[in-house]
């Protein structure tokens, strides 16, 4: 599968699970079921760490996106060296990234999945520096997921419109080339 064709699977199997039929000034009908939906197709990727990146300062969606984009790219120059952006995806850093009070407060909740690299075990306090050097206000929380506790924390405020549509899935910033 095509990395644009993989990128358009993930959003679809997200948004599907989420049930879109809703206008931008609706409230998804998040059910507990869909909840549940969602958090197993989540569970399936098995991710590493539970993040959150702050802001601790205002920034628009699209300026945070930047940011995020730019931690992904310091993330996966220091895990893969210099010629990272040649590397497969599949080598690469996966995460998916749930926006929380947009409008106050802004950070983002991810699910993490690191490249089996034998750096990984620095992995706090690699992404406190490389989100520090990207957003020096910023502050992080790292934690191993241990249960499906975390990824239940991302969703709970996706049922937000502007939430809904602003989730980021890191294989979206990778270069298919």
């Amino acid at each position: 599968m095509s990395l644009k064709k993989e990128i358009i699977f993930q959003r679809f199997c997200i948004i599907r699970c989420l049930n879109t039929s809703m206008n931008t000034n609706q409230h998804i009908p998040f059910t507990t079921s869909i909840l549940y939906k969602l958090g197993e197709h989540l569970s399936s990727y098995e991710f590493d760490y539970f993040v959150t990146l702050s802001f601790n300062d205002y920034h628009s969606v699209t300026v945070a996106r930047d940011k995020v984009k730019a931690f992904q790219a310091r993330m996966d120059r220091k895990l893969l060296g210099r010629k990272w952006y040649k590397k497969p995806t599949t080598d690469r850093l996966f995460f998916i990234a749930f926006p929380e009070h947009i409008n106050s407060n802004f950070h983002y909740h991810l699910l993490l999945k690191f490249p089996k690299c034998p750096i990984e075990i620095m992995a706090k306090h690699m992404i406190d520096c490389m989100w520090k050097d990207i957003v020096p206000k910023g502050s992080t929380n790292t934690q191993l997921i241990q249960n499906d506790g975390c990824i239940q924390y991302c969703l709970k405020e996706q049922y937000k419109s502007q939430n809904y549509g602003s989730f980021i899935i890191s294989s979206e910033f990778n270069n298919p080339n």
